[in-house]
């Protein structure tokens, strides 16, 4: 992958989403069958972590870049979400999405070469209309880099 996660975005602008303590924390695919196909396909994978990363009341925010997503992939992917999407202003083929609490919003984008999937929850010091602007604003600082990218090798 052509880019590396202190890239993607500023740790200043994560620090001003979380409203916390995050740290840069590197993230560690599991044994799961899409994790280790992430990471052999070639997949950025970040995420941004305050205290306890396996606490389910943990502000985060995770971003994945992954090259080579076909058309037929990311429609399979976004039809399993659950939750309605809105169309981004940030691409044609960008689109966000909350849960109904609103405490977890993701993101996600189709480019010619590479999908963009992020996901930003527990943002404590936000009510739902703030998280959801925080994952607008996540997707359009992502969009800048991945869109600057070299095709990715075969």
């Amino acid at each position: 992958m052509p880019t590396a996660c202190k890239a993607l975005i500023p740790l200043s602008a994560i620090l001003d989403d979380a409203g916390e303590t995050v740290d840069p924390t590197a993230f560690a695919p599991g044994l799961t069958p899409p994790s280790f196909a992430d990471t052999s396909n070639g997949a950025l994978r970040c995420l941004w972590a305050g205290y306890d990363v396996y606490d389910p009341a943990t502000a985060a925010i995770e971003i994945s870049i992954v090259p080579r997503v076909s058309r037929a992939v990311f429609d399979a992917y976004r039809a399993g979400i659950g939750w309605p999407e809105t169309v981004s202003s940030v691409a044609p083929d960008a689109y966000t999405y909350c849960t109904t609490a609103g405490h977890v919003c993701g993101f996600h984008e189709l480019t010619p070469d590479y999908a963009i999937v992020g996901f930003a929850w527990n943002l404590h010091t936000k009510p739902p209309e703030g998280v959801r602007a925080s994952a607008q604003d996540l997707l359009r600082r992502v969009n800048s880099v991945v869109a600057t990218l070299p095709a990715p090798k075969p």
